[in-house]
């Protein structure tokens, strides 16, 4: 059995949602502050798309292991260990923008976050008993921004069997970022 550990710090898990608009007498400024405060900030909605950005300055860690079970023992020792994602063929895959478009409609809002969190997950092909970098393809996707991020492993022209995911909860949430219809109004702002 081929495994292999890829583990990253610069991952963010996007989220999108739509919620209920302003009430008429809410200006832009008193909608957002009061959802931010309220319970719901950070709760509702879907994990659009996990991005585990690259880190090309080496601070990534990729350990290849041979033989054992799906999971990785404290016992076992890697076969090839690197941090230089040089050593291997990137293919481009998809993309991802992780911005929703503005709502059909007004009276709602498309609102979108993210959490940084650590990505440590463990791909494994049954079948295969030895490992040799130059048939190692990592299939990156590339984000609104252009940053590239992972996507998948392609070991042989064979994509893994499954993966384990390890990886944590994050730890600070950005956002979220709020999208309006055009027309959206808001109460004007009393002058004092």
């Amino acid at each position: 059995m081929l495994k292999i550990q890829i583990w990253m710090r610069g991952t963010n898990e996007y989220s999108r949602h739509t919620i209920p608009g302003p009430t008429p007498d809410q200006t832009q400024e008193e909608f957002e502050e009061a959802y931010r405060e309220s319970g719901e900030c950070f709760c509702e909605g879907d994990t659009w798309e996990l991005c585990p950005y690259f880190n090309f300055e080496k601070r990534d860690s990729i350990d290849v292991y041979l033989g054992g079970d799906d999971n990785i023992k404290n016992d076992e020792k890697p076969v090839y260990v690197t941090s230089n994602w040089g050593d291997f063929e990137f293919v481009k895959g998809g993309g991802v923008n992780y911005i929703p478009q503005e709502p059909d409609e007004t009276g709602k809002v498309n609102i979108w976050w993210y959490h940084d969190m650590k990505f440590n997950d463990v791909y494994y092909w049954t079948n295969v008993t030895e490992f040799d970098p130059s048939k190692l393809q990592v299939q990156y996707g590339v984000d609104q921004d252009g940053n590239k991020y992972l996507e998948d492993l392609i070991y042989d022209g064979e994509h893994p069997d499954d993966f384990n995911d390890f990886g944590d909860s994050g730890y600070g949430y950005t956002g979220p970022e709020f999208i309006y219809h055009p027309d959206q109004k808001f109460a004007e702002k009393d002058e004092e």
